[in-house]
């Protein structure tokens, strides 16, 4: 709310003073009245609380003099109200002389009235009180008869025994003056509103922000420039020597020049500063400069927000160690492995089938590790073809290849910046991007594609494979420098047929959480389902236990599991004979799940045949049947044709 203070300049114009205000209401502008007569009534005033005030005369020039930066508003004297007090003087006294008494600008237009009226009339300018009085001695002994004045000259006139004519302000100028003073009061409103948006703006700005004038004087200064510049916050230093508070002479120099300079990088304080130099033109005139400037630290910090920001999915780890399920020794000692690898910084290789978690524990360990704030990202690299996996993992630049996203993008190993990347499925990447990837763990280093900038990053690999990898590297499809490079810690993860009774405390896990989603009372397993299920192979690990728990929620409608319901809702009887000791069944010689079949990272070529047959080809429902992802069927399906 903006507020006013009317000082009325004599008591018998308040009426029409409130009449004017009440007509010229405002609902942002609150105006008050206030009688005070001299410089010292005036001065009692507490005047902070108002951002207007309207006077007239000595009154006005007090508080000019006093306030320099107070917006004020005269209620001037008019020539016509001269006129009148000189006319009325005349009337009532017809002196032949008449001193007129006043503040310079109230009485500036009397002057030439001298000229033209019959009547003798001085003028004598008054500042305050003290001159007031000595400037009605000096009447006195001209002996001039009558003073022609505002409220104070009358007042001390008359103590003097002079006669008076007080001059009056009519109802037009004290309406003039409201006015005059709604309309100020909106410009000041919308100028302090202005002021205000720009220091919030500068205030908030991720740039230090400082600007000097042509004399080099500190014209504006921003929190952030205060704050690098170690600057007390409380200190005002608008219109300050730049070299009032910059001692260091490289920095003072940068900043006092009104050249363009851009991407200066200068010391200062233990911090390095990139600064850019914007000279103010006026009409073609260098009139002063203004600076940007950061902290380069905070650059990067502001970048890695961006890097995270881009890029959502797989940005974050879900999972800790205390997320992983398990009692049996096989899995104790690999999250007892695990945890030690998350409090050191090498990369890490997982080896484990498919389907046994180790994504989980890549997750788990980023969470353990300092790198928890950073994000995670994870990609698979069998899921994409090389060259759409090079533009995923490297980003590019705009136009490096037909159908390149303007702008380009940023890649997976940027956006891990300060975290952890999980390379899974390792052993599919091709000869020519491990190359590459050898460089990123060799340099700390990226290269977008289609670019010839280098980005340094500081990333941890953590990679996974499902394959023998020194079996690769006989055949000349891996590197053997790659594997030296990412297999400095490794980790076995164990699959689930050597987990004992974890199998049990899984299958619990998943049939409670999958129930709980259908809104069913989760179900037990009786005791010979309970053997069926740990005497199961389980090939395709605990993504295969989790869609055959997920199965048995939707299907089962009784309180037990069976056997017989496990092995009729599943659909795997025949694959189990050889597994299952189940009595009266003829057993197959080569079931699809006999373990001569199915051992650690071999699908043999008559595995997967045998469950492509059963299949009817489809490929989906053979690479369920296997336990295995329907891109390593496809992959191991190509690996048959080139024999």
């Amino acid at each position: 709310m903006f507020r006013v203070l009317f000082i009325v300049p004599y008591d018998a114009i308040q009426i029409e003073v409130d009449e004017v205000i009440r007509k010229h209401q405002n609902t942002q502008i609150v105006m008050e009245t206030t009688h005070v007569i001299g410089v010292k009534e005036t001065m009692a005033l507490n005047l902070d609380v108002y951002d207007l005030v309207i006077a007239r005369g000595i009154t006005y020039a007090t508080l000019k003099k006093v306030y320099p930066d107070k917006h004020l508003i005269e209620i001037s004297v008019t020539g016509y109200e001269l006129i009148k007090g000189i006319s009325d003087a005349k009337k009532k006294y017809n002196p032949d002389k008449v001193a007129v008494v006043g503040w310079k600008d109230m009485i500036a237009s009397i002057r030439e009235l001298d000229e033209i009226s019959t009547l003798s009339i001085e003028c004598f300018d008054i500042k305050n009180d003290a001159e007031a009085k000595k400037k009605i001695e000096l009447v006195k002994q001209k002996e001039i008869p009558v003073v022609v004045g505002g409220l104070t000259a009358c007042k001390i006139a008359t103590s003097m025994g002079l006669s008076t004519i007080f001059i009056k302000t009519n109802k037009e100028t004290v309406e003039k003056t409201v006015i005059e003073a709604i309309n100020t009061a909106k410009i000041i409103n919308e100028e302090q509103n202005r002021a205000n948006l720009l220091r919030t703006i500068l205030d908030y700005s991720t740039e230090a922000v400082l600007s000097i004038n042509e004399y080099r004087k500190i014209t504006t200064i921003n929190k952030l420039a205060k704050k690098i510049l170690n600057i007390a916050p409380s200190l005002d230093v608008i219109g300050m020597d730049i070299e009032e508070i910059i001692l260091d002479q490289n920095l003072r120099d940068i900043m006092n020049t009104t050249n363009a300079k851009n991407n200066i990088i200068q010391q200062y304080a233990g911090s390095l500063l990139t600064i850019n130099s914007i000279p103010i033109k006026i009409k073609g005139k260098i009139k002063g400069a203004i600076k940007l400037f950061q902290q380069i630290t905070k650059i990067q910090e502001v970048e890695g927000e961006i890097r995270k920001t881009l890029y959502k999915k797989g940005l974050i780890s879900k999972y800790t160690f205390e997320s992983i399920i398990g009692e049996s020794y096989a899995i104790k000692q690999a999250i007892n492995d695990a945890y030690k690898y998350s409090q050191a910084k090498s990369n890490i290789l997982i080896f484990g089938e498919t389907g046994t978690g180790k994504e989980l524990f890549a997750q788990s360990i980023h969470s353990a590790s300092n790198r928890k704030k950073g994000p995670f990202v994870a990609v698979n690299c069998a899921a994409l073809p090389e060259n759409l996996l090079e533009t995923e993992l490297f980003g590019y630049v705009e136009g490096a290849f037909t159908g390149a996203l303007k702008g380009g993008k940023i890649g997976l190993f940027e956006l891990a910046h300060t975290g952890t990347i999980f390379l899974d499925e390792i052993n599919e990447v091709s000869l020519n991007l491990q190359s590459k990837l050898l460089r990123v763990l060799e340099e700390k280093e990226i290269r977008r594609v289609g670019d010839s900038k280098v980005i340094n990053i500081d990333v941890r690999i953590i990679a996974a494979t499902n394959a023998n990898l020194y079996k690769k590297i006989e055949l000349g499809q891996f590197r053997r420098d790659l594997l030296y490079r990412l297999n400095i810690l490794d980790l076995r993860i164990p699959p689930l047929r050597e987990r004992g009774t974890d199998i049990l405390l899984l299958t619990e896990f998943y049939i409670e959480k999958f129930c709980n989603k259908l809104s069913k009372a989760p179900f037990k397993l009786d005791n010979v389902a309970k053997e069926a299920f740990l005497k199961y192979n389980w090939p395709g690990n605990i993504r295969e236990l989790k869609n055959i728990c997920e199965r048995l929620a939707v299907l089962n409608e009784n309180k037990y599991i069976t056997k017989n319901d496990f092995l009729k809702h599943t659909n795997i009887a025949n694959k189990m004979l050889d597994v299952i000791n189940i009595p009266n069944q003829n057993t197959s010689p080569k079931s699809l799940l006999n373990p001569d079949f199915l051992n650690v990272g071999d699908r043999t070529t008559e595995a997967i045949l045998e469950a492509l047959e059963k299949a009817n080809n489809n490929k989906t429902l053979a690479a369920k049947m296997l336990g295995i992802s329907r891109s390593t069927l496809w992959r191991k399906i190509k690996e048959i044709e080139k024999f």
